[in-house]
């Protein structure tokens, strides 16, 4: 999970990994609230214990935008989000 192959020019399989597309877009560190895009790993979120639901899917978006407009390419989620909007942590 966390690669794509894409067909590149003449033909050769290209394998993408979504945390270089992450940092490629230069979003290591970007925060949304208590959330940030890791520095070691661009396909990794960390949350500093202050951060909630909100702010997760909301990076995630905006992760999502950057770089679908610096790679055009779109990223999906390797997991299943099951969000409970009457808990706020």
């Amino acid at each position: 999970g966390g690669h794509e192959n894409l067909v590149g020019e003449r033909g050769h399989i290209e394998t993408l990994s979504a945390g270089k597309l992450i940092d490629e877009a230069g979003l290591k560190w970007t925060r949304v609230g208590g959330v940030h895009v890791s520095e070691r790993h661009g396909n990794f979120f960390l949350n500093d214990q202050k951060g909630t639901w909100q702010d997760i899917l909301a990076l995630r978006d905006l992760v999502k935008v950057w770089v679908e407009k610096k790679h055009g390419i779109v990223l999906h989620e390797e997991v299943r989000i099951i969000t409970n909007p009457d808990r706020d942590e």
